[in-house]
């Protein structure tokens, strides 16, 4: 429905495979498709309620988690904070992602991987159990483990906002999908990327989220530097 296609002044809307993103430093697109649904953003009608019910779920779970987070770190990194890390969370920043992942032998293009290895640009991700196999995390020695959550399970990503806000002492998480052996197969995930507002200050280098995030989605290709309105 063309009605849905990816608006890129507003980040919402279906990415086909050619439009799909590429991770960054990856020398090809990842074997995916994917919808973004914001808050009160672009999403079909019949599926608006479960859409948003599921957007609430894990926000609320993803907002006790930094709740947590922020009750664990050194005061030394919180004093410097310029907000209590739990007052940072947006929901109208927020990303809701349903992905698809076809089948590899109805892809345009097999020279890739479902999704290369990448960290996540933002706060915190919840990601809920996937329908096959297939996510892998990196751990700090470089080996590669497969990761099952099973049902009423989540796996939790530390992103790169939360890394640079907290001067790495959380570790962005190092992941990826790999394509299965069974060629036929598809996979369906649904992570919720938990964002901060725009203004919320990052690091020396990144004075606000959202200098960080446009920076990051020209890499990714999901903008153009045509799109980026001037400071």
């Amino acid at each position: 429905d063309k009605n849905f296609l990816y608006d890129s002044q507003s980040g919402a809307g279906w990415i086909d495979q050619q439009l799909s993103e590429k991770a960054k430093g990856a020398k090809t697109k990842d074997l995916k498709e994917f919808y973004h649904y914001y808050k009160d953003q672009l999403c079909p009608d019949d599926i608006r309620e479960v859409t948003d019910q599921s957007f609430d779920m894990l926000f609320d779970l993803s907002y006790t988690i930094l709740k947590w987070v922020e009750v664990a770190l050194p005061s030394s990194l919180k004093e410097k904070f310029d907000r209590p890390l739990s007052q940072m969370a947006s929901t109208k920043n927020t990303l809701f992602r349903i992905i698809h992942y076809p089948p590899i032998n109805n892809c345009l293009a097999t020279d890739g991987i479902r999704a290369a290895a990448h960290e996540d640009i933002n706060l915190i991700t919840i990601l809920p159990p996937g329908t096959a196999e297939g996510l892998q995390v990196r751990t700090i020695d470089g080996q590669w483990l497969p990761v099952d959550a099973k049902p009423n399970q989540v796996v939790i990503n530390v992103g790169d906002m939360l890394q640079a806000l907290t001067k790495q002492y959380l570790v962005s998480t190092c992941h990826r999908v790999v394509n299965p052996e069974d060629l036929t197969k598809p996979r369906y995930s649904m992570p919720l990327f938990l964002h901060p507002y725009d203004d919320v200050w990052l690091s020396e280098e990144y004075p606000t989220a959202n200098q960080y995030l446009t920076e990051r989605l020209r890499e990714l290709g999901l903008i153009k530097d045509k799109e980026v309105e001037p400071a």
